[in-house]
């Protein structure tokens, strides 16, 4: 029983990373999936079904009160990333990113180190999964419109939102899951990761200004973007302060004895309430849009690597 739970984690495994490598999604129809977590689903389904861990078990796991329970650490995520990309649906990033790149003046220089800047605020404040999904197809608009290479700026944007997203708890699931693994409070997460997000930060900016030197001395055309009106003026206001309770919240959540997935639902509800509201005075899609883009598909990703952890 134990080398066959051993062999069907390692296969999964292995299923993973090759699916990932080369076959990242299918397609069945009109219907596009990913597929690591249906390789992770197939992997969990096999151990439930060779009886290799009992289901009264995986239920128990799964609704205990405990800091690592996947359910809690999904609703955090899943919260937090309904805040970001509400913003994003309104247009809010689109619009700061548009202000910042018609500040340059034909200086590639200029304009890396803006969308620099901009990446890592957004992403401490939001999710670097959001940032990224959002600025990848605007760096490849304004690269070619100002006839210039995106490489710098794409790989500039990955390696700082992922590095930034280490300084707090809820930036990635990783962090949520071993923080509250480990019962790291999110204050304390934050000053033990100040300086490692600093020093990383500073020394990948200088990778990136030694690798990319030659590209960014080289002239750019003028880019003038048009400006895109925010939506919602109101509600992003709004969402903006459900973002900052949010994270003051998660912040002292440890000393007021509020777990943070709960801090997370509350203030994402709260906000939901007020994007239903919108949604139908407005007669527009925004919630639809908003929830479609939610990562649903860390639901049975995380729930099926939790069922093959515990064999």
């Amino acid at each position: 029983m134990f080398i066959g739970s051993i062999i069907i984690s390692i296969l999964t495994i292995l299923a993973l990373i090759a699916a990932i490598l080369f076959k990242p999604t299918i397609k069945i129809k009109s219907l596009e999936l990913q597929t690591f977590w249906l390789i992770a689903l197939l992997g969990a389904i096999l151990l439930i079904s060779f009886r290799m861990i009992p289901i009264s078990f995986l239920f128990k796991s799964l609704t205990e009160s405990s800091s690592v329970n996947p359910l809690k650490i999904l609703i955090l995520f899943i919260s937090i990333s309904f805040l970001s990309i509400v913003l994003d649906e309104l247009g809010f990033f689109n619009f700061i990113s548009v202000k910042a790149i018609n500040l340059v003046k034909n200086s590639q220089w200029s304009l890396f180190f803006i969308i620099y800047f901009l990446v890592a605020t957004l992403t401490i404040f939001t999710s670097n999964d959001i940032v990224i999904l959002t600025f990848t197809p605007f760096i490849c608009y304004f690269a070619k419109k100002g006839k210039i290479n995106p490489i710098p700026y794409l790989v500039m944007e990955f390696i700082n939102a992922n590095t930034y997203s280490m300084l707090l708890s809820i930036g990635n699931p990783t962090n949520i899951y071993l923080s509250s693994s480990f019962n790291v409070s999110f204050l304390t997460y934050f000053v033990k990761m100040l300086l490692p997000t600093i020093f990383a930060s500073l020394a990948s900016l200088l990778m990136l200004v030694l690798l990319f030197r030659r590209d960014l001395n080289k002239p750019i055309s003028t880019i003038r973007i048009e400006e895109i009106p925010l939506k919602n003026k109101k509600l992003i206001i709004i969402n903006l302060i459900h973002l900052a309770l949010a994270t003051i919240l998660l912040a002292i959540s440890n000393y007021i004895n509020l777990e943070m997935w709960l801090v997370a639902l509350v203030c994402a509800s709260s906000l939901l309430i007020f994007v239903i509201i919108h949604t139908i005075r407005e007669h527009d899609s925004l919630a639809k849009y908003t929830i479609k883009r939610l990562p649903f598909n860390l639901i049975p990703f995380l729930i099926s690597m939790f069922t093959i952890v515990l064999c």
